[in-house]
Order: C-alpha cells, then structure tokens, then sequence
C-alpha cells in the first residue's frame, strides 16, 4: 500500500519538466521513492555511496542549490523558505526550494583550495559566489572571463551517460551536478578530454568558446578488465574440453 501511494503526486512529478532532483523525508516516506517511482533523489537506502558525496554537507541548503533538489517531499516543510506546490490528499506535500541550481551551468572562474576543507567551507560560506565561482583542490587549470552569455542544454540524460549541447562565450568550465568517480570518462566534439573534481563533489569540464558537444559516460577500466578476463578463462575452458574431446575420440579409435 505504501509503494502504491500518492499515485496523484506522482502523477504530478512525473509531469514537471525534467531533469530535476528530489530530497525525500524518509521518515515520511519510509521506503526507496525514487527508485519505485522512476524519479531523480538526493537520497535514499543505499548499499553504499562514494566518500566525496557522503562528507559534503549533502542536506545544506548550499548543496542542494548545487545538485539541483527543485523540490523537497515530506508532510511538513524543511525550512521557512519552501514552499507548497502540491498536496496529496494522504498528507504528503511537495515543496520547491528556491534559487535552486540547473542540472549543468559554466563558470569562469575558480577557487583554487589547497585542501578538502577548504573547498567544503567555500560552499558553506561563499554561497552568493557558488553559481559563477567553482572551488577546486590543487589545480593549474586557466579559464577565460568574458561578456558573453553560456548556454548549456542536456539533450540526454540517463544512468552511465548524460550529453550537453554548450555554447559558451569563451573558455569556461561546464559543470555538471552529478557526483564524480573514477571511471567517468568526457569527450568534447569526439575528443577524449579530462574530468575535473569541482565543489568536492562534482564534474567539471574545461571547454574552449564556441558551440560544443559534450559527452560523460562510465567506462571504469574494472569492467573491462573484468570481461576481458572471463572471455579469457572461457576461451581457455573452451579449448580445454575441445582437448579432452579429441582425446577421447583418439582413444576410442
């Protein structure tokens, strides 16, 4: 019945222009939302998640400006500023969080921090800075600051790959508010490019002014590792029992 619930809501959701993210109370709703649901969360019950995203003060209001949680699902609201954009009749209400991030913007500038600390305390503390200013550990990175406005677009968006169609007036870095891990690979216009670690948490790519195609897929180097060992002990299987195979009709004849 729980999972069945609040299918007007949901129906709601479902409706509302996409990408967009959710942070669920989940005392309110005590099971996987999201996931039942085919909707983008902040959370959840989860096996495991990545060291950089669980210490980034995740539910701040600075961070969920940054990852782009328009909307927040509970039976009270979280803070003063939210406010109702939908009622279930069960009590669940959906609330929007103001001033929230776009799924990928650019910036032109960076805060170049010497430690993790560092970064996290810009985020918390530099709040008015955060949408054109990405704090960044260790870097040698040069951008360019210019009048002209950026226009970023995603075009697909799906797990293991997100495409963004950016026109930047000049050097920039496209920032896309998905959690960053090793095994995330870029490309702009076809080209193997790096990716960044910004705001402790997310990915960066620097690209030149102009009109690019930027794509993000995970490719992790353990997957195909890992297959191309099993193809190897199943080649090594194969000629094994093609082996045994002849043997035995030798010894039959």
């Amino acid at each position: 019945d729980a999972l069945a619930g609040a299918p007007d809501l949901v129906s709601f959701l479902r409706g509302l222009p996409r990408p967009f993210r959710v942070n669920v109370n989940d005392q309110d709703v005590p099971f996987n939302f999201g996931d039942w649901h085919g909707i983008e969360t902040t959370g959840g019950y989860l096996a495991s998640v990545s060291m950089n995203a669980y210490d980034s003060h995740f539910h701040t209001p600075q961070v969920e400006r940054l990852v782009g949680a328009r909307y927040y699902l509970a039976k009270s609201p979280q803070r003063e500023d939210q406010r109702v954009v939908f009622e279930d009749p069960g009590g669940l209400k959906l609330f929007e969080n103001p001033e929230v991030f776009p799924r990928t913007w650019a910036v032109h500038r960076l805060f170049v921090a010497n430690t993790r600390l560092q970064v996290l305390d810009f985020i918390l503390n530099k709040s008015d800075l955060l949408r054109t200013v990405a704090p960044i550990q260790n870097s040698n990175l040069s951008l360019e600051q210019c009048s002209g406005a950026d226009q970023l677009r995603i075009v697909e968006n799906r797990p293991g790959r997100t495409v963004i169609d950016a026109q930047l007036g000049c050097r920039g870095m496209v920032i896309l508010s998905d959690v960053y891990f090793p095994g995330w690979q870029a490309r702009v216009d076809g080209r193997r490019t790096g990716i960044h670690e910004v705001y402790g948490f997310l990915r960066g790519v620097v690209v030149e002014g102009g009109r690019h195609r930027i794509e993000m897929s995970y490719r992790p180097r353990s997957v195909y590792t890992g297959a191309a060992m099993t193809a190897a002990g199943a080649a090594l299987a194969l000629a094994a029992a093609l082996s045994g195979l002849r043997k035995r009709e030798q010894g039959a004849g």
